[in-house]
């Protein structure tokens, strides 16, 4: 443990010398480059035009060199205004800046308002990335749902309860708000605690991931939360609709000294919060309340940005009344998240940036229990499997009824540094980060171990605190080698420590990662990738008492803490070329895993735990294509097919893994063929019209008797279709329709998370008003 503390001090002591000692000329970032260059209406360099950009609560200003060019580093990922001018004339634009960076070419014009654009971003994704801005997400008939923008992308199969799995992978996804990585210490099996509300910008990675990404590796969600926009001002929206929902939104943003902030509060109700596992849902209300606050500031070149969210979610449990379980039974959970993040950009002069910022995260989820009908659901279901009474006290566990209460907190405090330096052909970025995470439970789950009427229940109780470190540092370079060609490689080092009062662990390892472009003219590409990730397992995990005893007799013994991180070798290919008005894309992935984490319940109860396989193996290809429209429209369509297969379940902590099969099995998490596309079309008066699609072959092998590889089902159709009618400039009437088919599938079917069904075709109706 000493011995990773000082080589990680050692890191940061070299990281922070050569964010001082940098002497090159900048035009890198720790964030994402805005750059380009200026001409006069003769089409020559506009050398010493003052260009400034405003937008995410900045407003800043650079002069262009002696070649016209300019460039603005370390910035928040977003939607910026541009504007340039000087005595041979001006020109404005509008640009979306990806993780990427973005490239612009204006021309000076001398009428007043006038602009020439000749490029926009450049293209050195992975071919499938994706961006959306605000006006792309406000027009989407998902606006009000995380996960369901998300099943718009590439490859994204929805799951239960708000789960989405992208590219095979099992809800691995990597959130990123506002330069910090959100950690995610408890298991969750209910959504995200993201607010769609509080986005304004998002750039989504699914491939060809640089080094300074780690933890997590289906897709990374770089999100931009909303930032206050010209004068003081309110906005928001109210809607209601079927299953009694009714949604409301509100901001406040207005300027503060120097800075702007952005205030905001929602509100949300349905009676049908979950996917319930009988097609009518019975007890499944659900509630969100989220705050949202933002305040920026620039200093010169300099700015801090504070954000900080908080959401509070009720859920009830949605009952299995077809399967015996009683109508009247009261489970509950509640989810308490909030989110505090500061950080400070900073220029070195002329030669790099430097950022460095404190966040917290704190996560509570609270399981209530109604202990009479749980046990009488749990013994109808193991006289329904040929049990009987005293099956549970005789040894057969799997037929003891339970009743579950848990209480479980994860704090985390997390260190940030990130700085870049560059050449006129080279830029290099570099970081660190330091996470140390407590993770407080409190599991009873009582056992009744006869006849649950009226003999003694058994109680397993496990309250052992986990403590964990987390360490990581990366070095990335991106190298123009010329007009054709670039290479972009780095290096990782991640580490980390658990502790509990039964186990104390540590892993770490060294992940390089290369990518090879060769590019064609400002809108093509082609690239090869190969890279290796490093994923540690969940920090809330149960103890191997408890295990013990929740799965006795099968294991008879204390069984070692065992779990291990997921260690990957990534290989891609892929690219992007223009496709008549549009971008096409590609990308072909192979990912084989040693020890691939999944989750499984522990014992019999409704908790889950990171499992190991031995190996796992994913194969993907995808292909999207993406079009901008008139007044901030958009087309796209993808299709992809995925195969994830694992083999050897390894965890012996945790009873689903005895016996387990040893060759490769279908995982429960990837469709073989999935396609999302859609089209929102803006009109002249502000109104928009938007319909988004979803085709999913099914994620359930257990259909097919006996399972196999190539059997995933069921299949599903979706369509969602909203209307926006602009009544005034500060005021919208919106109209939709989702699950339009009224395709009421199984999402999932007999796997770990049991059944669960999709919502019947829902109409909701509301008002937008203010600055939409």
């Amino acid at each position: 443990m000493r011995t990773i503390v000082k080589m990680y001090l050692r890191m940061l002591l070299i990281l922070a010398a050569l964010a001082l000692l940098a002497d090159m000329p900048a035009y890198g970032q720790s964030g994402a480059t805005l750059s380009g260059v200026i001409t006069d209406p003769q089409g020559l360099p506009a050398a010493g035009v003052a260009v400034k950009i405003s937008g995410n609560g900045l407003r800043l200003e650079r002069r262009c060199d002696q070649q016209g060019r300019f460039a603005f580093q370390a910035l928040p990922v977003g939607t910026y205004a541009l504007q340039a001018g000087g005595s041979a004339g001006s020109a404005y634009s509008t640009v979306d800046l990806p993780s990427e960076g973005a490239f612009v070419r204006l021309q000076l014009l001398k009428t007043v308002g006038s602009t020439r654009s000749v490029s926009s971003s450049t293209t050195h994704g992975s071919g499938t990335d994706v961006v959306l801005n605000q006006t792309a997400i406000l027009q989407s008939p998902a606006y009000a749902s995380l996960p369901s923008l998300l099943l718009q992308l590439p490859g994204a199969a929805r799951g239960a309860n708000g789960v989405v799995h992208i590219n095979g992978d099992h809800g691995d996804l990597n959130y990123v708000v506002d330069g910090v990585s959100i950690p995610q210490a408890l298991n969750r099996e209910v959504g995200t605690e993201i607010d769609p509300s509080d986005i304004a910008f998002m750039d989504v990675l699914e491939g060809a991931y640089p080094a300074q990404y780690g933890g997590r590796f289906a897709a990374v969600v770089n999100i931009d939360t909303k930032a206050s926009r010209g004068p003081t001002g309110l906005n928001g929206y109210v809607t209601g609709g079927s299953f009694a929902s009714y949604d409301s939104d509100l901001e406040y943003h207005a300027p503060i000294g120097k800075g702007s902030i952005e205030i905001a509060s929602r509100q949300e109700r349905s009676a049908r919060a979950l996917d319930p596992p009988n097609f009518q849902a019975v007890h499944d209300d659900g509630s969100d309340a989220n705050q949202f606050v933002r305040y920026t500031v620039p200093f010169g070149n300099d700015f801090v940005l504070a954000s900080a969210m908080h959401s509070l979610q009720t859920f009830q449990i949605p009952n299995d009344v077809a399967g015996g379980e009683p109508a009247s039974t009261n489970d509950n959970e509640i989810q308490d998240d909030t989110f505090i993040n500061v950080h400070f950009h900073h220029m070195l002069r002329t030669n790099g940036t430097l950022v460095y910022g404190v966040a917290f995260k704190r996560s509570r989820i609270r399981d209530f229990n109604d202990p009479f009908n749980d046990f009488t659901y749990g013994e109808a279901l193991n006289l329904a499997s040929g049990g009987a009474p005293s099956d549970c006290a005789s040894g057969i566990v799997s037929a003891c009824a339970y009743s579950l209460f848990s209480d479980r907190t994860a704090r985390d405090v997390i260190l940030t540094v990130d700085g870049s330096t560059a050449g006129t052909h080279q830029v290099l970025k570099y970081g660190a980060t330091y996470d140390a995470t407590n993770v407080r439970k409190l599991y009873a789950v009582t056992l009744q171990p006869e006849n649950f009427i009226s003999a003694a229940s058994a109680s397993v109780v496990d309250n052992a605190p986990n403590v964990a470190h987390t360490e990581s540092a990366y070095v990335q370079d991106s190298w123009k080698m010329g007009p054709l060609w670039r290479a972009d490689y780095g290096v990782r080092a991640d580490a980390f420590q658990i502790f509990s009062t039964q186990f104390a662990r540590g892993f770490s390892q060294i992940s390089p990662r290369l990518k090879i472009t060769r590019v064609y003219g400002t809108r093509a590409d082609v690239y090869i990738y190969a890279g290796r990730f490093f994923t540690p397992f969940s920090f809330e995990n149960v103890s191997p008492a408890a295990a013990h005893e929740l799965n006795a007799p099968l294991r008879p013994t204390i069984a070692q803490f065992d779990l291990k991180p997921q260690r990957d070798t990534d290989i891609e290919v892929g690219g992007s070329i223009p496709f008549g008005k549009g971008q096409l894309g590609l990308r072909i992935m192979q990912k084989n895993a040693v020890d691939l984490i999944d989750d499984t319940q522990v014992g019999v109860t409704a908790l889950h735990q990171d499992i190991n396989y031995a190996r796992g193996n994913i194969s993907s290809q995808s292909l999207d294509y993406q079009q901008t429209l008139a007044r901030g429209g958009r087309a796209y369509v993808s299709l992809t097919h995925t195969r994830s297969v694992n083999k050897g379940c390894e965890t012996q902590l945790l009873a689903p893994c005895f016996g387990a099969p040893d060759d490769w099995t279908p995982a429960d998490h990837d469709q073989r063929w999935d396609s999302a596309g859609g089209v929102s079309l803006s009109d002249r008066r502000g109104g928009w019209w938007s319909i988004d699609g979803e085709y999913g072959s099914g994620l359930s092998s257990s259909y097919c008797q006996p399972p196999s590889d190539e059997c995933k089902v069921p299949p599903h159709t979706t369509f969602d279709f909203e209307r926006g009618i602009a009544a005034s400039p500060r005021l919208t009437i919106t109209l939709g329709m989702y699950n339009v088919l009224n395709d009421r599938y199984r999402i999932t079917y007999l796997n770990a998370q049991g059944n669960h069904y999709a919502a019947a075709r829902t109409f909701r109706m509301g008002l937008r008003f203010g600055q939409l």
